[in-house]
Order: C-alpha cells, then structure tokens, then sequence
C-alpha cells in the first residue's frame, strides 16, 4: 500500500481538502485494516486538522463515505473537544486564581490603610470606610501614601 500525502490547499480552501479525504476513503479504509491502521488513520487526521484547522471537523467527517474512516475522525473529534475543554478549564482556573489574588491584594491594602487611619485618626465614619472599601488599587496607593504625611483625615482624602 503507497503512502498518502494531505497538503493544506492555497489560500486555506477547505473545500479541496474535503474532496481529497472522499477520494482516498477506499484507501484509508484499507488503512484501518493494517496492523497499525487505527493509529496511522488517526495520525493522519490529526495532521489534517493541524494544517486546516478545526473549524472544517464537522465537514470532514460529514465527507468520509467509510463508517469506519468516519468512527475514527469522531474519536479524534472527542478527544480534540475533551482537550479544548480541558484547557478551557485550565485556563478559567488559573484566571481564578490571578483573581483572586488580586482582589486579596486589594483586600489586604484597604484593611492596612483601615489600620493606619484609626490608628492616627482614631475612629473613622462610616463614609471614610466606605470610601476606603471601594478604592481600586491606584487610589490606596495614594491615601497611603498621604496618611504618612497628613495632619487630618480631610489632607487624607483632598484630592
């Protein structure tokens, strides 16, 4: 049995790709067949997507004539999402957690600069507070860096 060879068509067009995998479906289906077809169709497939892309999976397997050739371009299509979602969730994981630790950064600061005014000022009105709890991070860089040096809480929160 000869080699095959996909090559990805100028300009990207999907539609040459899809016409090669229909002509050579007899041939992959004899593929399957070999001692190591399975792994050679999937290595096959694999290569395919890598050089076209994802976005022609669904028309791919809707081209392949051969139930088996197409049973294994699905299997390769689930791991292909398992993977993606997998990394999706790696992803919004790893966002999380940068989050989170951001806004605990910001908690800390506010709760420093909370410190730091009752210990100079001594009680703080419930507008200070608020006003402290809905800082961002540029805003309690400053404030504390006036609480150092302000005589009041009204030079604290002059702008």
């Amino acid at each position: 049995m000869e080699g095959i060879l996909f090559i990805r068509p100028r300009g990207g067009r999907s539609e040459q790709l899809l016409r090669t995998v229909r002509d050579f479906s007899d041939y992959l289906s004899e593929l399957l067949e070999t001692e190591h077809g399975r792994v050679d169709t999937h290595t096959i497939f694999r290569y395919v997507l890598n050089v076209q892309g994802h976005a022609t999976l669904e028309a791919l397997i809707e081209a392949i004539p051969s139930p088996a050739v197409r049973e294994v371009a699905m299997t390769i299509a689930e791991q292909l999402r398992q993977q993606g979602m997998q990394q999706g969730m790696q992803q919004g994981i790893q966002q999380g957690i940068q989050q989170g630790m951001q806004q605990g950064e910001i908690k800390g600061r506010r709760e420093l600069l909370l410190r730091q005014l009752t210990a100079k000022f001594g009680m703080l009105d419930s507008f200070v507070i608020e006003r402290i709890e809905q800082a961002d991070g540029p805003t309690l860089d400053r404030l504390g860096e006036k609480v150092i040096t302000a005589s009041s809480l009204t030079e604290v929160f002059d702008d």
